[in-house]
């Protein structure tokens, strides 16, 4: 067949910035091939053209994209770049984390020492931050530990089906019903929310980013006078307050009454996800 790779042109680069690249000659030497359609078809048909390459290290070159380069009447160049990916195992399991911090606004400190002077008494606001001259509590904004991590699996392709796309959608936003993930690194149920998923397959392999989110479960939590308060870690935390006058300090105040505790992340069954 009418078609040789250019050797000594040939780039193959299996470094920590790997690429390859490789060109082939196409040629008409009996008249069946007149035009670069014809000559792209002989290029693909030659059975010492590769789609793919695998690297000394295990990495896997796919071809991305041909183009032409050199053409006259009776002969075309085709230089072939390829995509490269690191080798994964079917089915493996990355995990990869971060620990920050976030912008959190409190209302209510775990303990409070009071100052004042001139034969006054300060007025007890039970812990209460950042009080206005009308005696409202108005909170201020902390930074608080924020732990995030995703999950990769490197999923055969034909395990993705669209039912399963449309799994992971209808997970996101929730929090796990179960201790996740398996094993060594499993937190709590309703610590962990699933922020979203994303993923492209790469020749025979779909590898999966799963992103979540962590927020510690809380039990014996103080809220003024109210005590034994639990949450989980994705539960919304709401104080009702009252208006009360201080005698001793001959001010209103505003001090909680109640503490409620909303679900607004609903729980799931993470073990859907099949990780």
């Amino acid at each position: 067949m009418p078609v040789c790779e250019k050797f000594a042109a040939r780039k193959i680069n299996d470094s920590e910035s790997p690429s390859a690249e490789t060109t082939y000659l196409v040629w008409d030497d009996d008249g069946t091939i007149t035009d670069e359609s014809q000559a792209y078809a002989a290029l693909l048909a030659h059975p010492g053209f590769f789609g793919s390459y695998t690297f000394p290290s295990g990495r896997v070159a796919d071809l991305a994209g041909i183009r032409i380069t050199d053409t006259s009447d009776t002969s075309w160049d085709f230089v072939c770049s390829y995509d490269v990916f690191e080798p994964a195992v079917e089915n493996q399991l990355d995990y990869e984390f971060t620990a920050g911090s976030q912008s959190v606004t409190i209302t209510h400190a775990s303990a409070t020492t009071a100052f004042t002077g001139g034969g006054r008494s300060a007025p007890d606001f039970q812990n209460g931050i950042n009080i206005s001259s009308t005696g409202e509590i108005q909170g201020i904004s902390v930074d608080r530990p924020k732990f995030s991590f995703s999950l990769t699996k490197h999923w055969p392709t034909a395990d993705v089906t669209a039912a399963y796309q449309l799994v992971i959608s209808d997970l996101v936003g929730t929090v796990n019903n179960a201790p996740f993930p398996s094993g060594a690194n499993a937190l709590p149920a309703g610590s962990v929310r699933l922020l979203g998923a994303s993923g492209k397959v790469t020749g025979n392999k779909w590898p999966i980013v799963y992103s979540f989110e962590y927020s510690p479960n809380e039990t014996g939590l103080t809220v003024g006078d109210i005590t034994g308060i639990s949450k989980t870690g994705w539960q919304y935390l709401d104080v009702y307050r009252r208006k009360v006058e201080d005698t001793a300090a001959k001010k209103v105040t505003e001090v909680p009454h109640s503490v409620y505790v909303h679900e607004v992340y609903p729980p799931a069954d993470f073990s859907l996800l099949g990780l």
